[in-house]
């Protein structure tokens, strides 16, 4: 049995944050899969875990969760304030 979740966020600067968590989605368990890809209004990210029969298992989906919205968040962050400061030097 699968557990299954995905991550819709919008961003004007998706292939930036892409390339900002792809380091965080090299290493992980054999029985996790995470996929993150560009569409037309952001980013969408699918993670799924094989063996949810296991509530364990269940616990890692909602850790791996965690984790990638974590690593989403700073790196939305950090391409804000980057994007404040070029606002900032056009004026």
């Amino acid at each position: 049995m699968k557990c299954k979740a995905k991550i819709e966020i919008t961003t004007r600067y998706p292939r930036n944050v892409l390339e900002s968590i792809e380091p965080d989605n090299l290493v992980s368990p054999r029985h996790v899969s995470i996929e993150c890809r560009e569409t037309s209004r952001g980013i969408e990210c699918k993670i799924i875990v094989r063996g949810c029969e296991d509530p364990k298992r269940i616990l890692t989906l909602r850790n791996t969760i965690d984790d990638l919205l974590m690593a989403l968040k700073a790196s939305l962050s950090v391409i804000d304030k980057i994007d404040s400061l070029n606002a900032r030097k056009d004026l």
